[in-house]
């Protein structure tokens, strides 16, 4: 039977994708759902056609639903019927060789019909969604559908995040020109630009020339926001002075409004007639009337409500004004101007307290943060906690010993990855002393900003080509401010071993310089322990820590005064970027002592003494 069921399905989906035709399960089933399948970056103007599809066919057929949206949608009975079709089609079989086993050939049929819609903005969002939905999308693809539109840059602009990728924005800002800074306002949010072309798209986005094209009763708060972004851009490549040069050359009222935790900035702006939001919600909020659609095929009037304010985040630094100050209060302590360094903070932390919290957690490994004076929800995030404790360190703390931090940091989480923060870190903790700590904070602040860029794939030579082109058409001196930044960027470390590949390199030990003496019985505390029952003896000098047996087969973990006088063993060195994973399979607890230490104590080396 099994055989027989897979017989039925090699002869369906190849039918299928010869018509790209849903069948009436499939239609039966997209029309029962509650709310439409809707991919990342779609298009607020599609969802309610495609609620009013929905309805249409819980009583209609394609065709029919077809011929009663076709007079409100501005389309075609025939190119209407055929949007439908596909659009359901891809979404049934999304994931099956139907759809998966044919893109090309799919993309070519879609792509086939957006000279019928060409200038329809509706239309033209349909058929790049399909796209999208598809998996096989590419930058021409913009072109192929915005084309010869009236409007080319309006169209581009909402196309570009639905398609998404460096390509796609290259060539929706290349179409948009010169009338682009709504395409490169969504391009410098998406992610799909790297470090160096995100500087120097920041760097104009922020100046005078650009912020006039915006109108002026939005230009203020819209400045606002530009400003924290480039700084913050600025921050996270390593131009520290260029960002805290920006900061000291503004008016005390903007910078003012820069810094606040509390003003309210509008998040959107109209630009040439086009509306860009700015934020995590980019897709443009517009409601084209001819989409929305009642039940009964009648146009509606549909209102765009107003953004709600998000909920203010009980930690300060959660928010990203909040976290840009932290980023500042690092720059300015790297610059040696703890004044300003404390400036950035005030209002936020009270270091002196939150240090004392900190120590009454750690002095006991039950320790509850009620009997420490901690209120529930407001002590920082691990990361933000992390970098608050070396400001302090490095403040007020001066020449003391920072191994509980290290221990905190390497149990918990390392601090994220900035430039200043990376010698911050290496100014609390010696390279000396903490090697590990020090080298893999460099690393990930010298390196961040690249790896982020390329999370999910280098780009080609044609995209970096395809780039550097829309970005010199749309970008005055674009080429002058990039190699500009370029060179004002600190020059990277050598990456630690194992970087280059992401494995973790074999830990080789290594004899020390000078004679180790074992503890001798009397003063170990822990009474000697018996050998497993059922097991061979141990070699003379290793102790049982743990022993399973299973069936012929027996492991045992030791450890042993011999190789391990001091009781510090150090079972893995964990690379960064599989540093959770690791702990993970590890187990460790927090230490229920309080440890002196050697001075090569590395942070990625714990002690089994005191673990349950």
């Amino acid at each position: 039977m099994v055989a027989g069921l897979r017989h039925l399905v090699s002869i369906r989906q190849p039918a299928l994708a010869q018509t790209f035709t849903p069948t009436a399960r499939d239609v039966a089933q997209y029309a029962k759902a509650t709310n439409p399948s809707r991919g990342y970056g779609w298009a607020a103007q599609t969802e309610p056609f495609d609620r009013a599809v929905m309805r249409h066919l819980r009583s209609n057929s394609i065709p029919q639903t077809a011929q009663m949206m076709a007079a409100q949608t501005g389309l075609s009975a025939p190119l209407l019927e055929q949007i439908i079709a596909l659009r359901i089609f891809v979404q049934q079989h999304q994931y099956d060789r139907a759809v998966d086993g044919n893109k090309p050939a799919l993309r070519k049929h879609v792509l086939a019909l957006a000279p019928q819609v060409q200038g329809h903005e509706l239309g033209t969002l349909l058929l790049a969604e399909v796209i999208d939905a598809i998996g096989d999308e590419q930058g021409s693809d913009v072109d192929a559908l915005v084309g010869a539109a009236p409007d080319k840059a309006r169209l581009a602009t909402l196309v570009a995040p639905i398609i998404g990728g460096k390509s796609a924005y290259a060539h929706a800002a290349a179409l948009a020109a010169p009338a682009a800074i709504p395409v490169l306002i969504r391009w410098a949010q998406s992610g799909d630009i790297d470090g160096a072309d995100k500087m120097a798209l920041y760097d104009w986005l922020a100046s005078p020339a650009a912020l006039e094209r915006i109108e002026a009763g939005q230009r203020d708060d819209f400045s606002i926001r530009f400003l924290r972004k480039a700084l913050s851009t600025l921050l996270h490549h390593g131009l520290d002075q260029e960002a805290l040069a920006w900061l000291d050359a503004m008016g005390p009222t903007v910078r003012e409004r820069v810094l606040s935790l509390t003003a309210v900035l509008a998040n959107q702006a109209t630009i040439g007639g086009i509306e860009v939001n700015f934020g995590e919600d980019d897709a443009s909020a517009e409601v084209i009337a001819e989409a929305a659609i009642d039940a009964n095929g009648k146009e509606v009037a549909v209102t765009t409500p107003k953004p709600q304010p998000k909920p203010k985040p009980t930690d300060p630094f959660a928010s990203d004004t909040g976290a840009l100050r932290l980023d500042l209060a690092e720059a300015y302590l790297m610059a040696d101007r703890a004044q300003d360094t404390h400036r950035m903070l005030d209002g936020l932390v009270d270091l002196a307290a939150l240090r004392a919290q900190f120590d009454c957690l750690m002095a006991k490994a039950d320790a509850k943060p009620e009997n420490c004076g901690i209120k529930p929800n407001t002590m920082p995030k691990e990361g933000a906690l992390a970098r608050l404790l070396l400001i302090d360190a490095a403040l007020n703390h001066k020449g003391e010993d920072p191994y509980l931090i290290a221990e905190f940091m390497a149990g918990e989480r390392s601090p994220d990855g900035q430039f200043a923060g990376a010698q911050l870190t290496c100014r609390v903790f010696s390279p000396d002393q903490f090697p590990g700590l020090c080298q893999t904070a460099l690393h990930l602040g010298y390196n961040a900003p690249e790896e982020e860029a390329s999370a999910f794939s280098e780009p080609s030579p044609t995209e970096q080509a395809e780039v550097a082109r829309a970005l010199s058409l749309t970008v005055p001196d674009y080429a002058e401010r990039r190699t500009r930044l370029l060179a004002a960027m600190p020059p990277r470390p050598a990456l630690p071993p194992g970087w280059q590949t992401g494995k973790r390199e074999t830990a080789v030990a290594t004899a020390p310089d000078y004679h180790e003496q074992s503890i001798v019985p009397a003063l170990t505390k822990a009474p000697a322990r018996a050998n497993p029952k059922g097991l061979a003896r141990l070699p003379a000098g290793f102790m049982p820590v743990r022993a399973e047996r299973q069936g012929t087969t027996a492991i045992a973990v030791s450890v042993s005064q011999t190789l391990d006088p001091v009781g510090e063993v150090s079972p893995f060195t964990p690379s960064p970027r599989n540093q959770d994973a690791t702990h993970e399979s590890y187990h460790l607890t927090k230490p229920t002592y309080k440890s002196s230490h050697s001075p090569d104590t590395n942070p990625t080396s714990f002690s089994l003494r005191g673990y349950k």
